[in-house]
């Protein structure tokens, strides 16, 4: 809004033609928005859903406050039960934890949802943790409460209730980490990797875990982890981790999360859910803040139902929004926007700024979403987001049309393979040969020759040498040409 003299840049020696970036501009302001907290602290240094502790005078009762939106933690946004922003369970898991673990009381037995918590756009959520003095028996209550700009200062909501106890158990026992489920992993995004060290856990891991489990929600409503106990956290700072949901016969779940070791990172005795109607996410009594923020893929899973099998479940114009949806994600996380709401859908990747390297690595990610090879000229034959969106419809609709018919279980069987070859492949001879005869089946796939006889690559590899071996991954696998 300021006036330029451009007569004090440009003069007569230099009024010479500048050429424009050949890259798309980004339509996104880089000012601060205007503070709307006056008389209020500012956020203070700490755990990033905590702040600092202040001691209340002349009591044993610690109190946390900070502020939460969706500029200042913007890994949090992706969580949108019903289409909307919301605070998920595993952050207030995680600051109760963190809050009992600075009074000597690491272990949460219990932690209840009152009430869903939205994180509207351009609106600071304002929290407080209250860490109540402890009772006869050492234990603690946390209570955290939660106000947004514009409901008033007096209209503090109380969010969830947890009970905090010291760790009598001595450390990690060894039945936690075994028993049966299927296992697989949740790792962070590589934008939100640098964080992780500020958690005990990360949320967006924990949150990830937690909703893999298939929903039974009836229509217009959403499942919600909303009854948490026994959680303990036995290593801080995880990015990857590798987990088990085990169903426990009453409608709950435990959890095994270990790193990519083995060692555990935490444990959840008993998670469950509770169905939740779909209005109660709205923004605010009155109406709402905004529209809801496009999901942004910030958490990948190893193993997740299948999108086609997801889209299955939609009706058709849902369908279209959730592959559009999907596409735009993955086209911010390669340009490196923050929010997939940046993406002009109609614009053509040219003009988004896409080259040969940055259409290859989206071609990878969405065939990683899909679960299908893609070509590597994806983003030339579909020129816009929208257009390649449709195109991807197009390849998905055969495998739900199948799916929903039960006339092709071949595809079904191959997604209860996919969940043993990862767990299977983790030694290194066993992967290679696994490998070997893959690509032998998918040549003989290609060739349409399935039942041409094999050649019995895994003895040839057992009795192979380790040039030989290589040199088959070379030349079979196409890790090098020649």
């Amino acid at each position: 809004g300021t006036p330029i003299n451009w007569h004090t840049h440009l003069t007569p020696t230099t009024t010479h033609p500048t050429p424009l970036p050949t890259y798309a501009f980004h339509h996104k302001r880089y000012w601060l928005d205007a503070d709307t907290s006056a008389g209020r602290a500012p956020v203070p240094a700490g755990h990033p859903l905590l702040g600092t502790p202040i001691r209340v005078a002349g009591t044993d009762t610690t109190l946390f406050a900070t502020q939460i939106s969706a500029r200042t933690h913007p890994h949090l946004v992706h969580h949108t039960p019903a289409g909307t922003p919301h605070l998920p369970a595993s952050a207030l898991v995680e600051l109760a934890v963190h809050a009992g673990s600075q009074a000597g009381c690491p272990v949460l037995d219990q932690l209840t949802l009152a009430n869903p918590l939205t994180l509207a756009p351009h609106t600071t959520l304002h929290l407080q943790t209250r860490l109540a003095a402890g009772d006869a028996s050492g234990r603690r209550t946390a209570t955290v409460f939660a106000f947004r700009d514009g409901d008033g200062d007096d209209a503090w909501i109380e969010v969830a209730e947890g009970l905090l106890r010291a760790d009598t158990d001595g450390g990690a026992p060894a039945d936690r980490f075994s028993g049966p489920g299927d296992e697989f992993e949740v790792r962070l995004s590589e934008d939100a990797w640098g964080e992780a060290g500020q958690y005990g856990l990360h949320p967006s891991l924990l949150e990830a875990v937690v909703t893999s489990r298939p929903g039974s929600a009836p229509e217009g409503s959403t499942s919600v982890a909303a009854e948490w106990s026994g959680v303990r956290v036995y290593a801080a700072g995880a990015s990857v981790v590798r987990a088990v949901l085990t169903e426990r016969g009453d409608g709950t779940v435990s959890v095994r999360l270990t790193d990519e070791n083995g060692l555990p990172v935490a444990t959840v005795d008993s998670l469950g859910y509770r169905t939740t109607p779909d209005e109660r996410f709205a923004f605010a009594q009155d109406g709402g803040y905004g529209e809801p923020a496009r999901q942004a893929a910030q958490v990948s899973a190893g193993v997740q139902e299948p999108l086609a099998r997801r889209l299955a479940k939609l009706s058709e114009a849902e369908r279209h929004e959730a592959v559009l949806s999907e596409v735009s994600a993955a086209v911010a996380a390669v340009l490196g926007h923050a929010d997939a709401g940046d993406i002009d859908l109609e614009a053509s990747f040219h003009e988004l700024g896409f080259d040969s390297m940055t259409a290859v690595e989206l071609r990878n990610r969405l065939s990683t979403t899909t679960g299908s090879p893609l070509p590597a000229t994806l983003v030339f034959d579909h020129p816009t987001p929208t257009a390649l969106a449709g195109q991807l419809l197009a390849r998905l609709a055969v495998e739900f049309t199948n799916d929903a018919d039960g006339s092709d279980t071949t595809l079904g069987e191959l997604d209860r393979l996919e969940a043993e070859l990862v767990s299977a492949a983790r030694d290194e001879r066993q992967r290679v040969a696994i490998a070997a005869r893959l690509q032998t089946l998918l040549s003989r796939l290609d060739e349409g020759s399935v039942a041409a006889p094999a050649r019995d690559v895994a003895s040839e590899i057992a009795a192979a040498s380790e040039d030989e071996i290589f040199d088959f991954i070379d030349k079979q696998l196409g890790r090098k040409t020649d």
